[in-house]
Protein backbone atom coordinates (compact mmCIF):
# COMPACT_ATOMS: atom_id res chain seq x y z
CA UNK A 1 0.00 0.00 0.00
CA UNK A 2 2.72 2.86 0.94
CA UNK A 3 5.24 1.72 -1.95
CA UNK A 4 1.72 2.38 -4.39
CA UNK A 5 0.73 5.59 -2.59
CA UNK A 6 4.46 6.91 -2.77
CA UNK A 7 4.56 6.15 -6.46
CA UNK A 8 0.91 7.88 -7.20
CA UNK A 9 2.18 10.90 -5.16
CA UNK A 10 5.08 11.37 -7.27
CA UNK A 11 4.00 10.67 -10.49
CA UNK A 12 0.74 12.67 -10.20
CA UNK A 13 2.56 15.43 -7.71
CA UNK A 14 5.02 16.08 -10.64
CA UNK A 15 2.39 16.67 -12.91
CA UNK A 16 0.47 18.96 -10.88
CA UNK A 17 3.68 20.57 -9.93
CA UNK A 18 4.73 21.60 -13.76
CA UNK A 19 1.09 22.67 -14.26
CA UNK A 20 0.29 24.72 -11.27
CA UNK A 21 4.28 26.05 -11.03
CA UNK A 22 5.91 25.54 -14.44
CA UNK A 23 5.79 29.39 -15.02
CA UNK A 24 7.11 30.15 -12.07
CA UNK A 25 9.90 28.01 -12.36
CA UNK A 26 10.66 28.85 -16.08
CA UNK A 27 10.76 32.50 -14.91
CA UNK A 28 13.12 31.38 -11.76
CA UNK A 29 10.38 33.65 -9.86
CA UNK A 30 10.38 31.01 -7.13
CA UNK A 31 9.29 31.83 -3.28
CA UNK A 32 9.70 30.11 -0.18
CA UNK A 33 5.79 29.86 -0.73
CA UNK A 34 6.13 28.54 -3.91
CA UNK A 35 8.55 25.97 -2.39
CA UNK A 36 5.58 24.84 0.49
CA UNK A 37 3.15 24.34 -2.00
CA UNK A 38 5.32 21.89 -4.13
CA UNK A 39 6.46 20.10 -1.27
CA UNK A 40 2.81 19.94 0.04
CA UNK A 41 1.10 18.62 -3.13
CA UNK A 42 2.92 15.09 -3.07
CA UNK A 43 1.90 14.65 0.39
CA UNK A 44 -1.63 15.17 0.16
CA UNK A 45 -1.64 12.92 -3.06
CA UNK A 46 0.15 10.20 -0.75
CA UNK A 47 -2.21 10.57 2.32
CA UNK A 48 -5.43 10.89 -0.07
CA UNK A 49 -3.84 7.57 -2.22
CA UNK A 50 -2.99 5.42 0.86
CA UNK A 51 -6.21 6.23 2.79
CA UNK A 52 -8.36 4.84 -0.47
CA UNK A 53 -6.48 1.54 -0.56
CA UNK A 54 -6.52 1.28 3.61
CA UNK A 55 -10.10 2.06 2.82
CA UNK A 56 -11.00 -0.61 0.37
CA UNK A 57 -8.51 -3.14 2.13
CA UNK A 58 -10.73 -2.54 5.30
CA UNK A 59 -13.99 -3.06 3.45
CA UNK A 60 -12.33 -6.75 1.86
CA UNK A 61 -11.94 -7.57 4.99
CA UNK A 62 -15.57 -7.14 6.41
CA UNK A 63 -17.22 -8.46 3.12
CA UNK A 64 -14.84 -11.29 3.52
CA UNK A 65 -15.71 -12.22 7.27
CA UNK A 66 -19.42 -11.07 6.51
CA UNK A 67 -19.42 -14.03 3.32
CA UNK A 68 -17.31 -16.66 5.74
CA UNK A 69 -20.02 -15.74 8.32
CA UNK A 70 -22.65 -16.97 5.86
CA UNK A 71 -21.10 -20.31 5.06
Amino acid sequence: MVRRSVLIALCVGSTLILLNHGAALLARAITPWVVVKMLVTPCVLFCVSFYSAYAAYRQALVEQRHTAGMA
